[in-house]
């Protein structure tokens, strides 16, 4: 698929995180919903990506949102 297609998919993938997770970890999806994918891909050099990478793109946005999450809680939980 073009990396038009993939940006207009996105939002199909992330609710397919979003109907496995465990309830506690929507709000990192929320940032995924608002997450600008427009900007960010279409300044990439791809021409275009499987219907797999695309998943696995958008789980891996999904991780590290999660883990930026996660060091910002600790560091609360530090500076308290």
């Amino acid at each position: 698929m073009t990396i038009q297609q993939f940006i207009s998919k996105y939002p199909s993938y992330v609710n397919e995180i979003e109907k496995i997770i465990n309830p506690e970890l929507l709000n990192v999806l929320e940032n995924l919903k608002s997450f600008d994918i427009k900007s960010h891909f279409l300044c990439q050099n791809l021409k275009s990506i499987t219907d797999y990478e695309a998943r696995g793109l958008v789980w891996t946005l999904f991780l590290n949102e999660l883990r930026i999450q996660s060091i910002q809680k600790d560091l609360l939980n530090y500076i308290d």
